[in-house]
């Protein structure tokens, strides 16, 4: 007896402690995938049927949808439609003529100093951008189409309107082409494209309305600068022609050259006259003799040319320019021309400008151009109803999937003395807050 009740002993010293060590409770932690297979095994019904009912649901959901008429109330998914216009807002392959016209010249920076810009196509993009969300489009919209009826039961049925047709009227702008994408929403594809044909024309009308005033302004602002150069080029071309006046400078070029010439050759003669004057005293002891004091005339009076061409006439020359006031005298020339012709260039280049402001100020038919009309559409925009169904069908087998490891613990949890325990837990914290409630 002894013996047995030691072995019974040691098995239940044995049994508690691995009850009483984290790990050693026989219960497994690890995941298996053979497990995940296995509740997905015994729970196949749910998953199957549950992804079958739901495809065929939607399947008749959207068969539903697609029979029932696009304006009933009790249609939640009808067919949408979206006619497009296309509008070639400027000729993008040219900028604006002043703007293209300095940049192609050395006076680029007076299209800055002007405020002309060559962005003309992205202006006129954001004009009719901000022109078709503007209440002056959507409110004649909203009154020729009477949309305020359809909004009578709203407290603000202007406002509400506004926000019906503002959210289905979208804008496109593509910058490398010029063309502007006007597209509008509705379930009445006859109805979506007659809006949107209103919407072009009005949209239209008032472009052309504010580019001819912005022309008009852009003519008065040219005229204003033409009328100011007129006066810097009068000044330069006084300026100019009081200094060739005051130094006789026709052309510095060919003056300064025919001074080098002069003096050569004056420099030449000289040296040919003391050489005469040399051999004339060899033969002639006397230096008061006529052929002596001849050519001692003729030195002085060279010698005398050679200094005013070099330091300056008292009696200026047509013909000459001083040598050593060459450099300056040219200089200043030449400051002087450039000044004239750059003043030139600008006023015949806003000449030029002035010219094309007062055509558009008549004309805006080429800024703004329909090139593609509204169609009433003929296939529907949205919905797609066979992604709605793919996309329903994946998340009901996906929930199912979940739901079925979900009710496999709780199966678990029940026969779990523990988990049964903190299960009950939850219950009881439900119930008092129940009764707190």
């Amino acid at each position: 007896m002894s013996d047995s009740q030691n072995d019974t002993e040691q098995i239940n010293t044995s049994t508690t402690t691995a009850d009483e060590i984290p790990g050693m409770d026989g219960r497994d932690d690890t995941i298996s995938l053979l497990d995940l297979i296995a509740v997905l095994a015994r729970r196949w019904r749910l998953i199957f049927f549950t992804t079958f009912f739901a495809a065929i649901g939607i399947v008749l959901f959207s068969i539903y949808t697609l029979r029932m008429p696009s304006d009933s109330p009790y249609n939640p998914l009808p067919n949408v439609y979206e006619p497009e216009s296309q509008v070639l807002l400027t000729d993008p392959s040219t900028g604006s003529g002043l703007s293209a016209a300095l940049t192609n010249t050395d006076l680029g920076i007076i299209a800055g100093l002007a405020g002309i810009s060559g962005t003309g196509s992205d202006n006129s993009a954001a004009l009719a951008q901000s022109l078709l969300i503007g209440n002056w489009v959507i409110d004649q919209i909203i009154q020729e189409f009477d949309l305020l009826e359809a909004h009578s039961e709203s407290e603000n049925p202007k406002t509400a309107a506004r926000v019906s047709v503002r959210s289905s009227l979208t804008a496109e702008y593509d910058a490398g082409s010029g063309i502007l994408l006007v597209k509008f929403q509705s379930i009445d594809p006859v109805f979506a494209a007659d809006v949107l044909l209103r919407v072009v024309e009005l949209l239209e009308a008032r472009f052309t309305f504010l580019t001819r005033d912005d022309a008009r302004a852009r003519s008065e602002a040219i005229q204003l600068q033409l009328t100011q150069l007129e006066d810097d080029v009068e000044r330069a071309r006084e300026d100019f022609a009081a200094f060739q006046r005051q130094y006789g400078v026709v052309d510095p070029v060919a003056q300064g050259t025919q001074t080098l010439e002069l003096i050569v050759q004056y420099r030449i003669q000289l040296f040919d006259l003391e050489r005469q004057r040399q051999q004339l005293l060899q033969y002639v002891e006397n230096p008061d003799d006529p052929q002596v004091l001849r050519t001692d005339r003729d030195i002085a009076l060279l010698e005398q040319l050679v200094s005013e061409l070099e330091t300056g006439f008292r009696v200026y020359s047509p013909l000459t320019i001083p040598r050593d006031e060459l450099g300056q005298i040219t200089s200043m020339y030449l400051d002087l021309q450039r000044d004239l012709q750059l003043k030139q260039e600008i006023y015949f280049t806003f000449q030029a400008e002035m010219v094309r402001a007062r055509i558009e100020a008549q004309d805006t038919s080429r800024v703004f151009q329909v090139i593609e009309p509204a169609e009433v559409p003929e296939i529907k925009t949205s919905p797609s109803r066979g992604t709605i169904c793919i996309i329903v069908t994946i998340t009901a087998f996906f929930l199912s999937v979940f739901l079925a490891f979900v009710l496999e613990y709780f199966d678990k949890a029940r026969t779990d003395p523990r988990e049964a325990q903190k299960l009950e837990g939850i219950r009881n914290q439900f119930r008092f807050r129940r009764r707190e409630s």
